[in-house]
């Protein structure tokens, strides 16, 4: 099995100065920035897959690559651009797919076998990846019986079956130079269904996390000064804060308010900067940041005698986690 990297284009600043936050003035994006492969001195991964989807900009996605950036990756090939050639773990492999998931909401995929053969050439990719559609649903059932199937299930699938069949009797008769792959999606029958029917449904998945938490650093609750949470979904706050044990389920309305959850003098000041609503989305990056700065007293809506900082990190979505942070006389 081999694991290749999806390109989002996420790129790592070497010049960023996190205590400062900010980065050299000289800075130009990508050309002084680092991928994934260029910041490990081990092979992290096989190969990168480039999406067409992604590259482009389809529907309400938008590319993630500037205009001079798609110029260029087709100008000179996605080896020189991903500069490949200059990791010490080379080689690197490239495969190339369509990114259906840009293009889920349309009845048909929006590219020709020929738009996507050209994409993959100009790129210079090892691999492609026959044009396809997600298949939104399944049910075991339909294996049994085909005519149950619903009609937009199926014709997903013929669409997908049927632009396989003329990729591969293109990619032969034009000998492309890539190698060809088929492409498989699914889940298995009632996959959602323990999430759904599970007796902690109601939580953000912290009932055990956080115990353990407080019990290996040695401090409790109402110890906490400031709270920094992943809030990309309001319930799965409140049901942390819960689970946290900062109040019962039956106290929520009287403590959340908003004397409570402000700096400097709140009962648990929470997301002190903005959070990833109001900050920026760096993945809950710059909630471990702000809890730094206010034990540090650098934040800028400071908490008065910060000593004990809380991270809390992707709640409802398993595998879950929780970080204490402490100043020195805590620690000692």
């Amino acid at each position: 099995m081999k694991y290749f990297l999806p390109d989002s284009q996420d790129l790592v600043d070497p010049s960023f100065d996190f205590e400062t936050e900010r980065r050299a003035v000289t800075r130009t994006r990508h050309r002084d920035d680092q991928y994934a492969h260029e910041v490990f001195s081990q092979r992290m991964l096989d190969g990168i897959l480039i999406s067409k989807g992604i590259v482009d900009g389809f529907g309400g996605t938008g590319s993630r690559y500037t205009i001079a950036q798609r110029q260029r990756l087709l100008r000179v090939g996605a080896r020189e651009f991903f500069r490949l050639e200059k990791t010490p773990w080379a080689p690197i492999s490239l495969m190339g797919d369509c990114g259906a998931f840009t293009y889920v909401r349309e009845p048909e995929p929006p590219y020709s076998i020929e738009d996507v053969s050209a994409f993959y050439m100009d790129c210079g990719f090892d691999y492609g990846v026959s044009v396809d559609h997600v298949i939104l649903d399944y049910n075991a059932k339909w294996d049994a019986s085909p005519k149950e199937v619903p009609e937009e299930i199926s014709a997903r699938q013929a669409i997908t079956l049927d632009l396989a069949r003329k990729f591969f009797q293109f990619h032969k008769r034009q000998r492309l130079p890539f190698e060809l792959l088929g492409v498989a999606q699914g889940s298995e029958y009632r996959n959602a269904a323990r999430g759904h029917n599970a007796p902690t449904y109601a939580s953000a998945s912290f009932t055990t996390v956080a115990p353990h938490l407080y019990a290996m650093a040695g401090v409790a609750p109402k110890d906490v000064s400031v709270v920094q949470s992943y809030e990309n979904f309001t319930g799965g706050v409140l049901m942390s804060l819960i689970e946290h044990d900062f109040f019962a389920a039956d106290e929520a309305n009287t403590f959340l308010t908003l004397d409570n959850l402000t700096a400097p003098g709140g009962r648990l000041p929470l997301n002190t900067s903005g959070g990833n609503l109001a900050e920026c989305y760096m993945h809950g990056l710059e909630l471990q940041i702000e809890a730094v700065r206010q034990l540090r007293g650098q934040s800028p809506n400071p908490v008065a005698g910060a000593r004990v900082a809380m991270v809390i990190s992707g709640p409802m979505v398993t595998p879950v986690s929780s970080m204490l942070l402490g100043t020195e006389d805590v620690l000692s």
